[in-house]
């Protein structure tokens, strides 16, 4: 039987976004297997009939002199394995399996991320490091144009073998359009993980500024922490602050189809380096205009003065210019909501962009009759 390993850093990742992609391949008579550092969804994945992997990666502070470890871990399960077909997500992945040996292997990059954003040495280790990891690749796919011509820049020869695919999709059957504002006070929600590039600061600036004026309206953080990570925020720190009565802490959230619609507005004030951010899709699809920083991958999906704002990165001046703007004006909300929504189910949709993926592979010479 043909095997084929969905790799990704979590089982989180798979879970979320790539189920149609791996259920083609079940429905085609493959043995699929999701290779991933396990988390809660593990179950999710085994119902839907597919065999579950862990393979540690970097998502508990590792530092990069453990990474050799962590490639040899991967490099033994794909021995084991000896996939026909490997489709790799994420950056460490792609990093620690550049050397793997499949007939056919696919790679996405869903961001550059922070070693790229810090700049200097960190950003040449990166673009070198992806350079290895893409090495050999049948496929590149970029999540938005600017990454790939970033790397195409340092490695010409990607220029041939890579293509966009933006985003990993929403699941329009899962986030369904809203009619209507929801009823009560105004909610302004963050769903992130909750890192200080992710702009969790920001938001809570945002949130301290607008209820000066508007102790009516609801500011809403959702999100989980990263323990370990050196850019993870404190459980203290959202704690403490979240007594103070300004801004409400939801915690890590599986609901995000129920929590989304009763959103006004969603929040996007990330600085880090992104493909396309899912949950700016899904909230689109459930017709919830975003406000969210400009970059690779939010440019890509959020229609400025459409579908919602771009401002700059960090700026809390325009980030709360914006969002009042939307809370004082109903009207400008709904048609936001209604354009955002057409805008996700014709062109980022998760069955969209599986479509263009299964394309991709069978384009490679990929049997999936």
């Amino acid at each position: 039987m043909r095997t084929a390993v969905f790799c990704a850093m979590r089982g989180f990742a798979l879970a979320r976004s790539r189920m149609l992609l791996m259920g083609a391949f079940r429905e085609a008579g493959w043995r699929v297997v999701a290779l991933a550092e396990t988390d809660r969804t593990a179950a999710d994945l085994e119902a839907a009939g597919l065999e579950v992997r862990n393979v540690s990666f970097f998502t508990r502070g590792r530092r990069p002199w453990a990474w050799p470890g962590l490639a040899a871990g991967l490099r033994r399960e794909l021995a084991t394995l000896r996939p026909d077909f490997l489709h790799v997500f994420n950056a460490l992945p792609i990093l620690l399996g550049g050397g793997a040996r499949v007939p056919v292997r696919v790679a996405t990059v869903t961001g550059l991320g922070r070693g790229y954003e810090r700049g200097g040495l960190q950003r040449r280790l990166t673009l070198a490091g992806y350079g290895r990891g893409l090495r050999g690749a049948a496929w590149t796919v970029f999540q938005n144009e600017e990454d790939r011509l970033l790397l195409a820049a340092a490695h010409p020869w990607l220029a041939e073998c890579s293509s966009v695919i933006v985003g990993s999709g929403a699941d329009t059957e899962r986030f369904l359009r809203r009619h209507g504002q929801p009823d009560g006070p105004p909610q302004v929600l963050m769903v992130t993980r909750l890192l200080w590039q992710k702009g969790v600061r920001e938001f809570a600036d945002l949130a301290c500024r607008v209820h000066a004026d508007r102790p009516e309206v609801r500011f809403r953080l959702a999100g989980e922490l990263v323990p370990g990570d050196p850019d993870g925020v404190p459980e203290t720190w959202i704690t403490d602050r979240a007594t103070e009565g300004v801004w409400e802490f939801l915690g890590y959230r599986k609901d995000m189809e129920d929590l989304l619609p009763r959103a006004a507005i969603l929040v996007h004030p990330t600085r880090y380096r992104e493909g396309v951010p899912r949950v700016v899709l899904e909230a689109g699809a459930c017709g919830v205009p975003v406000v969210a920083a400009r970059g690779p991958g939010a440019d890509d999906v959020v229609l400025d003065g459409i579908t919602g704002h771009l401002v700059d990165p960090s700026d809390v001046d325009a980030l709360a210019t914006a969002v009042t703007s939307l809370l004082d004006d109903a009207d400008a909300r709904s048609a936001m909501g209604i354009a955002a929504a057409d805008h996700i189910r014709s062109h980022h949709s998760l069955q969209a962009v599986t479509a263009r993926y299964l394309d991709l592979y069978r384009r490679l010479g990929v049997d999936l009759s």
